[in-house]
């Protein structure tokens, strides 16, 4: 019910010392690899809308993939030099793999995903 749902989200954020509303579910992940709308900044109650629309997507304590294809993306346009190629060579990939604990299917996000 709408009802439920709304006692949900609003169960799920917390408001932090800074004064914000922060996801308790995503709070461990970086900022940039959580889904949209997990801090709401605000004095009063946060919109429910907003509470809802961010549980909805959250992935709790696991990474957004999308949103960390976007941040490899952005680091690869940063980097003079860096080019597909090199993304999807297999010692880069050997390097990945290492990274995200041996798992082939984030090796293959973050590098083909990249393209």
């Amino acid at each position: 019910s709408q009802k439920s749902n709304e006692s949900t989200a609003l169960n799920s954020f917390t408001q932090t010392r800074e004064g914000v509303w922060e996801c308790s579910r995503c709070q461990a992940v970086p900022f940039s690899l959580r889904a949209e709308v997990s801090v709401i900044c605000c004095e009063s109650s946060p919109d429910i809308f907003q509470m809802s629309r961010h549980q909805s997507i959250c992935k709790g304590q696991r990474l957004h993939l999308g949103k960390a294809v976007q941040a490899v993306k952005g680091m690869v346009q940063s980097i003079p030099g860096m080019t597909y190629d090199i993304i999807v060579h297999p010692g880069f990939k050997a390097i990945v793999k290492v990274l995200v604990g041996g798992s082939d299917d984030l090796v293959k996000v973050f590098t083909e995903g990249v393209k």
